[in-house]
């Protein structure tokens, strides 16, 4: 359950809240969605900080040291750029690939490996590793991108490219013809995730269910069964073993601090956690442990139902990180 801190619109779940209160709770590595799925599978961050979470989602393994570059929209703010991802400006998959084009050809001479298979998210592969670390682009989301430009001994490097990108696409036809209709021109790239995939990834779960790329990649790397989380059907689950369920769709709304999508998505949740409960007070599972990827997880087995002497508190208590 990726990012809740800072949004408190008024609610009131009460499956989620006597979970909270009545969960074992603990403290485990991972402060977001990324780098809590990558300490579940004991994934070290790289020399330089990056955990390779663009080498993860490719999910491809040539021995290669890759990074994420995804197409984001900047917008003005006296004197400074806001940094957004493209999924919010009526970004066409067509007008990626036109610039994706654009930039291959600029760059050329490098000699990069360049993955285009998703448009809203590239992968680059430079000729050598780079001494860098970085932020991923939720870090940044609608905030001023200087403040979170990327760190390390190559960082000059990757500021130049930064701004290289970002005059190459000014003057890219598809932004022209975006501009004459009153759209966001796609402004730049961002960098992040940068790293070697890891030797050896073994295996945790004996099944996995997500929407994203990372939950995909590690999933094919350990050779997991992975289903979309829409075809979640408990038929699916092993008969023994862990399964792990990633909810990814909290992570845009906190980004975009809307509110009333964050609390649409947790009802949601609220309502797909309460089936789980009830499959476990009839002995289908054994345990529950969720993962809010902010440092905690909740555990709640079947006699935590009668842990009543534990009281209770506000959702948005436990929503917001306080413990």
């Amino acid at each position: 359950m990726p990012g809740v801190k800072h949004l408190s619109p008024p609610l009131s779940l009460p499956t989620l809240q006597r979970f909270f209160c009545r969960a074992d709770l603990q403290e485990v590595p991972g402060s977001d969605l990324d780098s809590t799925l990558c300490s579940l599978f004991g994934i070290q961050r790289g020399e330089h900080g990056d955990f390779p979470i663009a080498a993860l989602c490719r999910a491809k393994r040539d021995g290669r040291f890759w990074l994420r570059a995804e197409p984001v929209c900047l917008r003005p703010d006296q004197s400074r750029l806001l940094l957004f991802d493209s999924l919010d400006f009526d970004v066409s998959a067509d007008e990626l690939k036109a610039l994706a084009a654009l930039f291959s050809k600029h760059f050329e001479a490098e000699e990069w490996l360049l993955d285009f298979d998703d448009p809203f998210c590239w992968y680059l592969s430079p000729a050598n590793s780079s001494a860098i670390s970085s932020h991923s682009l939720g870090d940044v989301f609608g905030r001023n991108m200087d403040l979170f430009l990327p760190q390390g001994g190559d960082r000059l490097r990757w500021h130049r490219l930064l701004n290289e990108v970002q005059m190459l696409f000014f003057s890219a036809e598809i932004n022209q013809l975006r501009e004459a209709v009153g759209k966001m021109p796609i402004g730049g790239l961002w960098f992040s995730g940068f790293g070697y995939m890891p030797e050896r990834i073994a295996p945790r779960y004996r099944h996995m269910f997500g929407a994203d790329r990372l939950t995909a990649g590690l999933a094919g790397l350990t050779g997991t069964p992975f289903s979309k989380v829409e075809d979640w059907r408990e038929e699916l689950l092993p008969k023994s073993g862990a399964s792990l369920f990633v909810y990814s769709s909290l992570q845009r709304p906190v980004w975009r601090a809307d509110t009333l999508d964050w609390a649409e998505k947790v009802a949601e949740l609220g309502v797909w956690l309460g089936q789980r409960l009830d499959e476990l007070a009839q002995g289908r599972l054994d345990e529950l442990m969720l993962y809010p990827c902010d440092g905690r997880v909740f555990r709640f087995t079947r006699r935590h139902r009668y842990s009543f002497w534990r009281g209770s508190k506000p959702l948005l208590f436990w929503l917001q990180g306080e413990h």
